[in-house]
């Protein structure tokens, strides 16, 4: 017996979907996580085609995901994290379009590297978070890319545990009315 539907098959090679790349739920990367690699593909796209202005579709998601005042800071932290590891590599990062729905659902070998120093550093787990960091910035010192990741933890943190850091938020130049 015969189905009267059309089944399609996808190609995923008309999505820039590689044989090394992976399916997201093949990751261990949690929710927060994610959100995070969501965040950076727009940051890669502003990069990429700047007439997109994906930039602000990233601090948007951010604020979306993250309450205020959280959502810009990590976005913020975000981008100097890409800002550190693109500065360190000679080479370009391959991610997959945010807004496409398919390729959504798979990750690079780039973007797994990158989200993962962040998952290990969440994690406490510092050496395998430096290797990783030396292979996403080619050997070239990953030490920008960890203290710019370490923030973002911190910033992680902070969300996580419903702190704020008044630092970050209140100017301490500001002259007070009264």
């Amino acid at each position: 017996m015969s189905s009267s539907r059309n089944h399609t098959k996808i190609d995923l090679r008309q999505h820039h979907v590689k044989e090394d790349c992976k399916h997201i739920s093949k990751t261990s990367f949690d929710q927060f996580e994610l959100d995070i690699l969501q965040i950076t593909r727009l940051f890669f796209l502003s990069f990429h085609h700047p007439e997109s202005y994906a930039w602000v579709n990233a601090f948007s998601l951010a604020e979306q995901r993250f309450i205020r005042p959280y959502g810009a800071t990590i976005a913020n932290a975000v981008l100097t994290a890409i800002n550190a590891v693109c500065g360190a590599r000679g080479s370009g990062l391959r991610y997959h379009d945010p807004q496409c729905s398919i390729c959504q659902e798979y990750v690079t070998p780039e973007e797994i590297i990158f989200i993962g120093i962040l998952h290990q550093l969440r994690r406490g787990n510092r050496q395998l978070a430096r290797t990783m960091a030396m292979q996403l910035c080619e050997a070239i010192d990953g030490s920008q890319t960890i203290e710019a990741m370490d923030q973002l933890v911190k910033e992680s943190a902070n969300y996580h545990s419903g702190r704020i850091n008044e630092d970050t938020f209140v100017n301490p130049n500001r002259m007070s009315m009264h």
